[in-house]
């Protein structure tokens, strides 16, 4: 399922989007795509003990 959203609120946007992860993959805006990277490579550390 693709969803599209625009909104100016991030922190919102962020948070909205982390309550589906596995289940989702951002796409764009590049910057958002980049966030959302960093934050899976903090959560395998922290859930597998990999330094990341």
């Amino acid at each position: 399922m693709l969803i599209r959203a625009q909104t100016t609120n991030c922190f919102w946007a962020k948070r909205r989007l982390l309550g589906y992860l596995p289940f989702v993959e951002v796409v764009e805006p590049g910057w958002l795509v980049k966030e959302f990277g960093e934050i899976a490579q903090e959560m395998v550390a922290i859930y597998l003990g990999v330094e990341g």
